[in-house]
């Protein structure tokens, strides 16, 4: 065998082994920070968070009693978030003219909160997520992220998830969905 094809076959090989190395340890990494996946029939995860207004809210609170829309957005006074929010602020009275309360949720501290809440006049309190565990177990946010994904889950009040979108979702398609599971009992 002459020398540059020899050289050329051993190079070739190299790269096999390292692309070979790269996509085991690429698959060894998405493994790890695989986001969780909800869908709408699931129990949704439990959580206690600390809210606005000095008060802890838990899931739990709402049992059996109300609807709960949660919407994960990534930070306070951003124009996309502050829009979103704005959206579920002029449209809450059709949540909770269907017995639906509303959350706000990301990692934001809680004095900014506080100030986003008053300056929009959110008739709804904002939640911390420290660390982003609640996020991570909705599916809105991966171990070790520094932001949520804009995701919104509505929860029954039997505790199972309603409606799951991520991004924006229209007002009518959440109330639709909050509609059907009323009308199915």
């Amino acid at each position: 065998m002459s020398r540059p094809r020899t050289w050329i076959l051993l190079g070739l090989g190299s790269l096999l082994l390292l692309g070979a190395g790269a996509v085991l340890g690429l698959a060894a990494d998405t493994t790890d920070t695989e986001a969780v996946t909800l869908q709408v029939g699931d129990q949704a995860p439990a959580w206690t968070l600390e809210g606005t207004g000095k008060r802890k809210v838990s899931l739990g609170d709402y049992a059996g009693k109300k609807h709960v829309v949660l919407i994960f957005y990534p930070r306070d006074f951003t124009s996309v978030c502050t829009r979103q929010l704005c959206q579920l602020r002029d449209d809450y009275s059709q949540f909770s003219d269907l017995g639906a309360v509303g959350f706000g949720i990301n990692d934001d501290p809680m004095e900014s909160h506080e100030k986003f809440v008053a300056e929009q006049e959110f008739p709804f309190p904002l939640l911390v997520d420290h660390g982003l565990k609640v996020a991570a177990s909705y599916g809105a946010a991966r171990e070790g992220q520094s932001f949520v994904d804009r995701t919104v889950v509505i929860i029954g009040k039997d505790g199972t998830v309603l409606f799951y979108a991520k991004g924006v979702p229209s007002t009518a398609d959440m109330v639709a969905a909050i509609k059907q599971a009323d009308n199915a009992k």
